[in-house]
């Protein structure tokens, strides 16, 4: 379900709704064949087991059924589709949601006086992070291996809480996944040099124990699997992989000296695509060629090739994470490219939203849509680019936020001469000079309506967007 979830994603943003309901459909129908039951089923299904206060379920896989392991884990895949369900067929969740609503109580209950399940089953808030052993029946006490999909897991409720607005779950979600991304810092990456021992060969572990850490996984002792269960699944909640560049430079460095993957060796360990979304947090063109050199490799089950292909050519569009910058939208986030800040965010609600940045940028995101402060008017001389030929594109104007109560920031990726400002009565409202690629607009003394901002570019091209003043 990650798979096509991820790859729907990407046929949405360029508009192919008959593959994104393809997939959507399938997703729906995977996931509403597990949340009922009939009788004489016996795979497909949830079941209740009142002596564990667990779900479990069928068919259950690594220890889930006998050992109550993995919980988050298995479920972060479920609860996310669920979101991506209800974004793309809202009111679904009125049907379906209270059996997602369980597999996050079953996780991460969020009430103590949960009947039903123990409150925050996986997490330990002392620990500060999770763990997945259920009867922690090991000599070495409990352990977590893959931290990265604990925090699909956290990131799963955001969406899913987002999404159904329902604003517990969303900020349980954030809890969890805030203090687990310090967790993992500290205990699993080591990023501030505090933790480890001094006999720890590698810039981090893959197993955290109650009382021990190693470099090991529970099905092959090869260093790529240790450094790939730490990265996987890439996804929209992984950017708190890419925040410490000076440590992706580092593990990344150690990843080449110690992996096949500057060779594109063929190891069933060595997850190429997760090792390249990775680079992309440093050095995204870099990883656009590895891509490239690479193509009849292997796929890990799970992993979308075109969803490598878009995070790949987006990070190298975006640039790098910069988490110091906030907003009031959970989903939101903020990068820097060649020293310009570019801004992200997406709405689920059926009306428009004005995401604040911490900056003071504001975003105005249409309902339903992703949306940066990149987006503008793309224009090409081909229809179509063909299989190993290429399209020339043209971002013409950007405009941010377009719907402004007054001030907004015009840019384009080559100097701007001249603005001029028109009402819908073709009349001159404010004439500027630039001479720069980016210019404040402000039109907080223009009345409320529609206007047209005429870029004139000193190459001597012209480009015009539209603004709506509130």
């Amino acid at each position: 379900m990650c798979q096509l979830m991820q790859t729907a994603r990407i046929a949405n943003e360029m508009g192919n709704t008959i593959s994104r309901d393809k997939m959507l459909n399938t997703i729906k129908t995977r996931l509403e064949n597990w949340f009922k039951a009939e009788n004489g089923e016996v795979a497909f299904l949830f079941y209740y087991n009142s002596a564990w206060n667990s779900l479990i379920g069928y068919p259950a896989g690594y220890g889930q059924d006998y050992n109550l392991n993995d919980k988050q884990f298995h479920w972060g895949y479920f609860i996310n589709a669920a979101a991506f369900v209800e974004q793309f067929s809202p009111g679904w969740a009125a049907q379906w949601g209270d059996m997602v609503n369980m597999l996050v109580r079953d996780a991460a209950a969020y009430d103590r006086n949960d009947s039903l399940f123990p409150y925050l089953r996986n997490f330990s808030p002392y620990a500060g992070h999770s763990w997945v052993d259920g009867f922690a029946n090991n000599s070495q006490g409990n352990n977590m291996e893959s931290s990265s999909e604990s925090m699909n897991f956290n990131a799963s409720l955001i969406q899913w809480g987002q999404v159904t607005g329902n604003k517990t779950i969303r900020d349980l979600g954030i809890y969890l996944y805030t203090t687990e991304q310090t967790g993992i810092e500290e205990y699993y990456m080591d990023m501030h040099h505090r933790n480890f021992p001094a006999t720890q060969k590698y810039s981090l572990v893959s197993r955290v124990w109650s009382n021990n850490n190693d470099n090991g996984t529970f099905f092959t002792s090869d260093i790529a699997a240790s450094y790939g269960i730490e990265l996987y699944p890439i996804q929209g909640g992984s950017l708190y992989l890419g925040q410490d560049t000076v440590y992706v430079k580092r593990l990344w460095d150690e990843i080449v000296a110690n992996t096949g993957i500057s060779s594109n060796q063929v190891n069933s360990n060595l997850w190429h695509d997760t090792m390249w979304q990775y680079l992309a947090f440093k050095d995204p063109a870099k990883a656009i060629d590895m891509y490239n050199s690479y193509p009849n490799r292997a796929l890990k089950f799970g992993i979308s090739d075109a969803q490598t292909y878009h995070w790949l050519h987006a990070m190298n569009a975006l640039g790098r994470v910069d988490a110091t910058i906030t907003a009031n939208c959970p989903i939101a986030g903020a990068f820097r490219q060649n020293g310009q800040i570019i801004y992200v965010a997406q709405n689920y609600s059926t009306s428009p939203i004005t995401v604040t940045f911490s900056t003071g940028y504001q975003l105005v995101v249409p309902a339903g849509k992703l949306a940066t402060s990149l987006d503008g008017n793309i224009t090409s001389s081909f229809s179509q680019a063909y299989i190993d030929e290429k399209a020339n594109l043209n971002v013409n104007v950007r405009i941010y936020p377009s719907f402004t109560s007054g001030k907004c920031i015009v840019s384009t990726d080559t100097e701007i001469g001249q603005l001029v400002v028109h009402n819908i009565m073709g009349q001159t409202i404010q004439t500027i000079s630039v001479n720069n690629n980016q210019t404040n607009l402000d039109l907080t003394a223009c009345a409320a309506g529609n206007y047209f901002v005429t870029v004139k570019l000193t190459n001597g091209k012209t480009g015009t967007q539209k603004i709506i003043k509130l």
